[in-house]
Formats: structure tokens, sequence, C-alpha cells
């Protein structure tokens, strides 16, 4: 666990906590919508259901470019080590590609098991590229913000 002293002298700066906060809104908003919106075919909730689930697709694509972003820009990676993290940075939105052409429960499921995945990954992302403590603070708050938003979109729905 992280303690207060811990993000007093690595706090996540400014410009990445409220854009990465602001982030989590269309999430919040869409299962708010879903829970509390008409519900049936073609209604606030069916399209905010599928609004939650594609967002997340976008997103979990956003998530593998930063591993890419950070491998092209690491010269210390060998090239086993490099290929192997370009390879896993394509994967979120080549899967997330295709679990939005599925119908939307399941692309709920799948959204949620990635942010799960990509957040694992994202532990040891920290740790080959040295990343502040601060970067793993905010990906964990955005992630399980995120995975709760659709988790219960697709109990709701």
């Amino acid at each position: 666990m992280i303690d207060a002293a811990a993000r007093a002298v690595n706090p996540v700066p400014s410009t990445a906590g409220w854009l990465g906060y602001l982030g989590l809104l269309p999430f919040v908003v869409q299962t708010l919508a879903v829970v509390f919106g008409p519900q049936g075919e073609d209604s606030l909730a069916h399209h905010a259901a599928f609004g939650v689930a594609s967002y997340g697709a976008v997103v979990l694509s956003f998530l593998g470019g930063i591993t890419w972003g950070l491998t092209v820009a690491n010269p210390t990676l060998v090239n086993v080590q490099r290929s192997r993290e370009l390879i896993y940075s394509m994967l979120p939105a080549l899967a997330a590609w295709a679990a939005i052409l599925l119908p939307t429960a399941f692309t709920l499921w799948f959204c949620a098991i990635g942010f799960s995945v990509t957040f694992a990954h994202d532990v040891r992302t920290a740790r080959l590229h040295a990343l502040p403590a601060w970067f793993l603070r905010l990906r964990l708050h955005l992630s399980v913000g995120a995975f709760v938003c659709i988790v219960t979109t697709a109990l709701w729905w």
C-alpha cells in the first residue's frame, strides 16, 4: 500500500492527474445513464451501454500506445525485449477492435478483463522503463474507476 509520505514525495503531476480523471467522465456519465436511464431497444440505456463498451475499447487502444511510446523511446532495451513490448503494445488495440464487432455484452466483459490485464502489464512496464511511482498510482485509480463502471454497466444492462 502506498502511504501519504510516498504520495507527497512523488505527487502526480497536475496535468496528468486532471486529464486522467477527466478521462473517467465518459465512463461515469454513461454508466449512470445505463443504471438510471430509460431501458429497452434504442433507449438511452441501450446507447449508453454501447458507449461504455466502445469508449473502453478506445481507451484500451490508448493504453497499448503508451507501451509503444515508452518502448520506442527506451534505448536500453535489447532486441528481444523491444520486440516483445512492441508486439504487446498492439494487442489491446487489435483485441478491442475485434471485441467491438461483437455484441455489446461481450465487449463490456472483454473490456473489464482488458483493463485488468493492461494494469498488470503496466506494473511490469513501470519497472522496465523506470517510471515514477505516480504513474502506477494514477493508472491504478483510473483502471479501477473504468473497471467498476464497465462491470456495473455489464451487470445492469
